[in-house]
């Protein structure tokens, strides 16, 4: 019984150490491009992951939504597992599905607005990286 206490407090140790070091990746946008699965427009971003801790990562999966201003336009999400080496940076691509309605209620209504074609555009997500969910949000203008 005297064990007990003494792995609870090793667990705790080992989440807090993985927290703080997971706080300390970096991403930013990298470039993007268009695809298509059939008729639905999939949007391929890559996004630079750095690591500038002494451990290596692994990223296992990242889920989210796009936004146009407040209105959803698509889907994303990566399944494809990833290793981030320490003090190193890797190249991480996320698809986003669009929603054909949605983008095209949204080009109608930039038309007849007159405001141009220009999208502020706002990924908001979650990255699994050792078992821990951090919170991503990227802002980028098309």
């Amino acid at each position: 019984m005297k064990l007990v206490p003494l792995i609870g407090a090793g667990l705790l140790a080992w989440y807090l150490f993985t927290k703080k070091s997971v706080e300390s990746i970096n991403y930013y946008f990298r470039s993007f491009s268009l695809d298509f699965d059939g008729i639905t427009p999939v949007i391929k971003i890559t996004l630079a992951v750095q690591n500038i801790s002494n451990r290596q990562f692994n990223i296992t999966g990242f889920t989210g939504v796009l936004y146009a201003g407040d209105k959803v336009l698509g889907n994303v999400s990566q399944f494809n597992p990833v290793v981030i080496m320490p003090t190193n940076e890797t190249f991480y691509t996320i698809n986003v599905r669009l929603s054909p309605i949605a983008l095209v209620s949204d080009i109608v209504s930039k038309i007849t607005q007159g405001t141009g074609l220009s999208y502020n555009l706002r990924i908001i997500g979650t990255m699994n990286a050792e078992g821990l969910l951090i919170p991503v949000s990227l802002n980028f203008v098309i």
